[in-house]
């Protein structure tokens, strides 16, 4: 989606669109993971934006969530 529309709006305001449909997509969630899903998705954006590749965005996704998933079965 973000690189789709960078050409039209630009860098900054696709990562901002982007991290819209993030928020948007974990709402009915836990209020902290909507409020942590607007930091994610413009870390994730800047990372996808500079890198040019969604491999490294997919991967730290994927290692959160396991990692979250482990945090929350431990404790």
């Amino acid at each position: 989606m973000q690189s789709g529309l960078e050409g039209a709006f630009g860098g900054w305001n696709a990562i901002l669109v982007q991290t819209l449909a993030s928020c948007l997509l974990h709402t009915g969630k836990p209020l902290g993971e909507i409020y942590a899903s607007i930091l994610g998705g413009i870390v994730l954006g800047i990372i996808a934006w500079r890198g040019q590749s969604l491999f490294f965005v997919l991967l730290l996704h994927w290692l959160l969530g396991v990692s979250v998933d482990v945090f929350v079965s431990y404790f």
